[in-house]
């Protein structure tokens, strides 16, 4: 979840996709990393992180326990909203404390927001991803909220009503799109 940000919708946002992927019934065990409990400084590591080969290495001891947490996934489903036509630096902060851990596993993007529905941070973030040796699935996700009523909505901290059945949720229609992108994921996992 790559928003720290309170109030914020991430939590919500990241609850409604990891609920589609349960609901998916792909045999993977999921977790949410919550980066807001994570609460990194901007990155304060002497070496650079391409000449990290051990978490041993890491002075720090948050960056070691971010070392061990990353690498014990073999997939990651990113899920960003758009701040100012980008992903969060929370994000790119976290990505940026570690690169050896990251290489090889796949990753999925899943952004939300306004006019673009997260478009253009999914798009930089894609390019990071592939910096950091990330095969991806062919296409990311984008929602875009229906309404600037939502905005209302998440300044209270209120429900979204993202978790509502049928054509309750404002997403349902992604839900199909979630879990296809995410079947391509797992199938990287495997080559």
């Amino acid at each position: 979840m790559g928003s720290q940000r309170h109030p914020r919708a991430g939590l919500q946002v990241s609850n409604f996709v990891l609920k589609t992927l349960e609901e998916a019934k792909v045999p993977v065990t999921l977790s949410l990393i919550d980066l807001a409990k994570w609460d990194f400084p901007i990155i304060n590591e002497p070496l650079p992180t391409r000449m990290v080969s051990s978490p041993d290495q890491y002075s720090h001891p948050l960056t070691r326990a971010w070392s061990v947490e990353v690498s014990s996934y073999s997939a990651f489903v990113f899920v960003t909203p758009e701040y100012n036509a980008g992903y969060p630096a929370s994000l790119k902060n976290a990505l940026d404390y570690l690169y050896t851990e990251w290489n090889g596993k796949p990753a999925m993007i899943v952004s939300y927001g306004g006019v673009a529905g997260g478009g253009r941070a999914a798009k930089q973030l894609a390019e990071i991803l592939t910096e950091l040796r990330m095969p991806a699935p062919k296409a990311s996700v984008q929602m875009k909220y229906p309404s600037r009523d939502i905005f209302a909505k998440i300044q209270a901290n209120e429900d979204m009503g993202l978790d509502k059945e049928g054509d309750g949720s404002i997403w349902n229609s992604h839900r199909e799109e979630i879990t296809k992108t995410f079947v391509e994921l797992v199938d990287l996992t495997k080559t």
